[in-house]
């Protein structure tokens, strides 16, 4: 985790900002191992091999946790690129281009193994920001580690640990696999 993600971050629960408590592991400009605290509410949150941890499948619904562990196993096993991607990723976000990343903050909503964190970042994004719920998060960050526009997040998408900083927000084939699609979308908690 870079610590310039702080600035993006606030507690799922209260809205409250998020400070670093303590780094107990750092590699290069990554923290990989540290905890996490809101200001507002004290409520604490682990950085666990790079990856801040909003989410802990052993307590959420269960329908939510078989996706997440599912989709997981698919990213962290099957990791590899594809030069089609690009084309494919901007096939699913028409009329959206290229350019358009330029100098902009965005989140991917449920970014599995990273592949598209990534070309948001390679095409000129100022910070982009990947969340997922499930493992497909030990990929995505190790895809994106060495960008230094780039954050990988683990959280629930119902409960985003961030602030309302982004200039676009996109999410290719998860909202579907939740289980209410109609009834839900994503947001952050009100401020």
């Amino acid at each position: 985790m870079k610590e310039k993600l702080l600035d993006l971050l606030a507690c799922p629960t209260c809205g409250g900002d998020i400070l670093l408590a303590y780094a107990s592991k750092y590699d290069d400009r990554e923290i990989i191992e540290g905890v996490l605290t809101c200001k507002k509410c004290d409520r604490e949150y682990k950085v666990v091999r790079g990856v801040p941890r909003f989410a802990d499948l052993g307590k959420i619904e269960e329908d939510k946790a078989a996706t997440a562990e599912n989709f997981g196993w698919q990213w962290t096993n099957f990791t590899q690129e594809d030069p089609k991607y690009n084309e494919q990723f901007l096939g699913w976000l028409q009329p959206v281009k290229k350019e358009f990343f330029e100098g902009k903050v965005i989140l991917e909503g449920g970014c599995g193994k990273g592949r598209h964190t990534k070309l948001a970042a390679e095409w000129g994004a100022t910070e982009v920001v990947g969340i997922d719920l499930g493992d497909g998060v030990e990929s995505a960050f190790a895809l994106t580690r060495n960008m230094p526009n780039t954050h990988i997040v683990q959280c629930d998408i119902f409960k985003l640990p961030l602030k309302k900083a982004f200039d676009y927000a996109f999410s290719v084939g998860v909202l579907h696999h939740t289980p209410d699609p109609k009834r839900h979308s994503f947001h952050s908690p009100e401020r």
